[in-house]
């Protein structure tokens, strides 16, 4: 399985996203979002985390056999193509289904399965790295 994000500080939906990715199969790898791409999808002064400490933060949960530094945060194709999973797992978050429905006829030729599961499952709209970061700023001034 490959499920991918940017992880910039890791918290409670991360690790629930990926330990449901794990379940669906016997090897998850994991594309951590890389600096260049957080920066120009966040626009809130992420990452606060440079990519090969994410990553590594990441690798070590025990749900995650490899990690990648990867070009985009929810799935790389070109890192798809060559680790070809038999399971890609998506966020089902409505901004980002409604792109990746565009890309659903190239992930199919990458991958023979492509299972959706909800990114923050038992804390959605409750925990974010954008919402923690506004929190900390808040509570610093």
């Amino acid at each position: 399985m490959y499920a991918g994000g940017a992880y910039d500080l890791l918290h409670i939906g991360h690790i629930r996203y990926l330990a449901a990715a794990r379940k669906l199969g016997d090897i998850l790898v994991v594309g951590v979002g890389n600096d260049a791409l957080v920066r120009s999808r966040k626009h809130n002064g992420s990452p606060l985390v440079p990519e090969k400490q994410r990553a590594e933060v990441v690798s070590a949960l025990k749900y995650v056999n490899r990690t990648f530094i990867a070009r985009k945060v929810h799935y790389d194709l070109a890192l798809v193509k060559k680790i070809r999973p038999n399971i890609l797992v998506l966020p089902s978050e409505k901004k980002v289904a409604s792109e990746l429905k565009r890309e659903a006829k190239r992930i199919a030729k990458a991958c023979k399965d492509v299972k959706i599961i909800f990114l923050y499952s038992g804390v959605r709209n409750v925990v974010s790295t954008t919402k923690l970061i506004a929190r900390a700023k808040r509570v610093r001034n």
